[in-house]
């Protein structure tokens, strides 16, 4: 025997499907929000050291790469954005790359190689040329290099636009350039200035660093919080509504119930039938909000989130029926007949 569908049931879907929607928007909110926070840093993470060289005319990258080389320490790149659209790296043991739509980044090994290695945004593909030696880009003043992947988000960003190459492919003359030590630490904060106080010191002083301006940041942070607080409202809303509307599905079933329970059906099966009724109805209303999301702009979850949000409203669903189900198991049979 099933619960019957009625007004209540919609009801429930309904109400579900706006908790699904609200949490996936939260969601792709805050993701976008990360995204552009990390663009507006030039995509570089919060520890990276911005420098330049004290005096323009003793700029000398190649006595920079050789200290770079002999540097104890690992894991971190040395980048020059040449102009808005090109950017040359130096990377020395692993770094956090930017998000790969397919392809590599560069590493260590593609470096003192002589060869020529391009990774490029998105909105660059067309125009890469077929050889007989693999795709390549043109470089303005550097010649073809081989493309080697293709960067990007799923928004559109500068990473669209933007190549990036091995620092020691080319040598064109640097004056007032401004150069970058990332490290990406996970486990120490000031990693990035501790390698280039080092590299200073051997340069013997000859390197100045300068601050790095993150235009929006306190900006796109507020925006999270007010965001999350907007939601941790509707939450409250939903949950009001969803408690509400258990009560009264419960009471329309009551009929049900009654039958039920005279038939000799125990309270563990009782519950486990409402329970299975209304999960069904949360389910549906979450898969509705999912469909609504993908239709919209919910390309940014993904499918582990999904399931999680489709975990946690599965979970409030139990919770918010626990009370009316527990009212209505404690009600005599004769009452409930009644």
């Amino acid at each position: 025997m099933k619960m019957k569908v009625n007004v209540m049931s919609v009801f429930i879907i309904v109400i579900f499907t706006a908790i699904c929607v609200t949490s996936i928007a939260l969601v792709t909110s805050i993701q976008e929000k990360n995204i552009l926070h990390r663009v507006s840093r030039g995509g570089f993470s919060e520890s990276a050291i911005q420098f330049m060289f004290t005096d323009p005319g003793t700029e000398d990258i190649t006595e920079l790469f050789d200290v770079i080389e002999n540097q104890e320490q690992s894991n971190f790149a040395l980048i020059h954005q040449i102009d808005y659209n090109l950017t040359e790296i130096y990377i020395k043991g692993k770094y956090n790359n930017p998000p790969m739509l397919s392809g590599r980044f560069l590493k260590e090994t593609d470096f003192a190689k002589d060869k020529k290695y391009a990774v490029i945004g998105r909105n660059l593909l067309d125009y890469v040329v077929e050889t007989d030696k693999g795709k390549k880009i043109e470089v303005e003043g550097a010649g073809l290099f081989k493309v080697i992947g293709v960067m990007g988000y799923k928004v559109d960003t500068q990473l669209d636009d933007m190549v990036v190459v091995n620092a020691d492919s080319f040598n064109f003359y640097r004056q007032n350039s401004i150069y970058m030590i990332d490290a990406h630490s996970q486990e120490e904060e000031n990693a990035s200035l501790d390698i280039f106080n080092e590299i200073s010191a051997k340069m013997g002083d000859g390197l100045v660093k300068m601050d790095i301006e993150s235009e929006g940041t306190d900006r796109i942070i507020s925006q999270i919080v007010s965001n999350t607080l907007i939601y941790g409202l509707l939450m409250l809303i939903f949950v009001v509504c969803s408690i509400t509307i258990s009560y009264e599905w419960i009471n329309k079933q009551r009929r049900n119930i009654a039958v039920m329970r005279l038939i000799g059906w125990s309270n563990n099966r009782l519950r486990l039938t409402i329970y299975r009724s209304y999960f069904g109805f949360v389910f549906i209303g979450a898969l509705l909000g999912i469909i609504i999301m993908r239709l919209y702009n919910g390309h940014f979850t993904s499918p582990k989130t999904l399931a999680v949000i489709i975990i946690v409203k599965i979970l409030f669903g139990w919770l918010a029926t626990i009370a009316p189900t527990k009212k209505m198991l404690a009600i005599s049979v004769d009452e409930v007949m009644r």
